[in-house]
């Protein structure tokens, strides 16, 4: 599972060091005023760009085991760590109800 979580980790990281440059060129290509030849320069670039810099290839995964399936976005923690945890009171914030 480790190695899931180091993988999600690294495409996380391209994805941020990417996001700047891929806006700053898809406004480029849509802005009508410049020429044709510095928008299709730069349609191409964002073409070129690696497939880890898109955003839609992340997963949600738990921080603690990786699991994939079934997280909470709020407390990035799978359901089977969220319920571990909330037992625990390790989450702040969340107590167990008594009826």
């Amino acid at each position: 599972m480790k190695k899931l979580i180091y993988k999600d980790n690294k495409k996380r990281t391209t994805v941020h060091n990417f996001e700047k440059k891929k806006k700053i060129l898809s406004s480029i290509f849509k802005n009508n005023s410049l020429s044709i030849f510095i928008r299709w320069n730069a349609l191409n670039k964002l073409s070129n760009s690696p497939k880890n810099v898109n955003s839609v290839r992340l997963n949600q995964r738990c921080i603690i085991t990786g699991r994939k399936t079934k997280t909470n976005k709020i407390f990035k923690f799978s359901r089977l760590k969220f319920l571990q945890l909330a037992r625990k009171g390790s989450i702040s914030g969340i107590k167990n109800s008594s009826w």
